[in-house]
């Protein structure tokens, strides 16, 4: 009982043990893990986010206009679906798809519907990554019902990371930094395959989706969810940076933290990062 953690010493009496609530026992228990699993995904990103920089300057620098490059600019929402429409439909063997910021718009998922199906018949495989906060949309879990009846697997995470589409492992297709509307298609192999291995990071960490309510992923995603926030906080990233780096409402992210702050005990936000520290300082030594 004592190495769940679900038996603690009396704050009057060191001798006499006490019950602690299972859940804050799991959320003590999961916290370290949680918090390597949500570093590992930082430090991912940082280098992601390094060789998106680097894809950038290439492509102002060097490649410019040539529309037979290894990075090519497709400009305009139009265009970028034209062109993903045109990759999927030549796909043989799999396409891997990260899609952050929580709840699909309905416009998106009713665009990607036929092209998916058309994959999935021809025997494609398909995998897909959300954000937790995906699991509380109906139109979203409308989509992952039928597709996953299909054969398509669907993860989500807490932790943020790049609007990306892969096919084949030979052609990525990502956002533009400064147009989020339009994409940038990469040819280049060393860098599709740094992508695809990003993405494989991401998705072992991830806990599956199903359109069915399942509490206890719902339990564990809310816990993971909430780890990210104490992490983020930690580190001092404000309340609306967390919101969109999580996929959620600012409301959501301020309820989380007040749920953070009455399981910890805290009087105020700088009572929280007080005792956060300390509990940190204890799971390292």
């Amino acid at each position: 009982m004592l190495r769940l953690k679900l038996l603690r010493a009396g704050a009057a009496d060191a001798g006499r043990l006490v019950a602690v609530p299972p859940e804050a026992a799991r959320t003590r228990m999961l916290a370290p893990v949680l918090q390597d699993l949500a570093r590992r995904q930082r430090e991912a990103d940082r280098v992601w986010s390094s060789y998106t920089d680097l894809v950038t300057v290439y492509q102002e620098k060097v490649l410019r206009g040539a529309r037979s490059s290894p990075i090519e600019p497709v400009l305009g929402v139009g265009a970028a679906r034209g062109v993903m429409a045109e990759l999927a439909a030549a796909s043989r063997h799999e396409v891997v798809a990260s899609q952050p910021g929580g709840a699909r718009d309905q416009e998106a998922l009713a665009e990607s519907l036929e092209r998916t199906d058309e994959l999935l018949a021809r025997g494609v495989k398909l995998r897909t990554l959300y954000q937790h906060p995906a699991r509380h949309s109906q139109p979203t879990l409308t989509f992952v019902e039928h597709v996953t009846g299909q054969g398509a697997e669907v993860r989500t995470t807490s932790n943020d990371f790049a609007r990306l589409m892969i096919f084949d492992r030979t052609v990525a297709v990502i956002e533009l930094r400064d147009d989020p509307l339009s994409a940038a298609v990469v040819r280049d192999p060393s860098v599709v395959d740094f992508m695809y291995g990003a993405f494989e990071f991401a998705w072992s960490s991830a806990l599956p989706l199903s359109p069915s309510y399942d509490r206890s992923m719902v339990e564990i995603a809310s816990d993971d969810t909430k780890a990210m926030i104490i992490s983020l906080l930690v580190d001092g990233v404000d309340d609306r940076a967390i919101a969109r780096r999580l996929g959620i409402s600012m409301r959501t992210c301020q309820r989380h933290i007040s749920e953070i702050m009455r399981r910890l005990g805290a009087k105020n936000r700088l009572h929280a990062g007080y005792l956060l520290h300390q509990l940190q300082d204890r799971e390292i030594h």
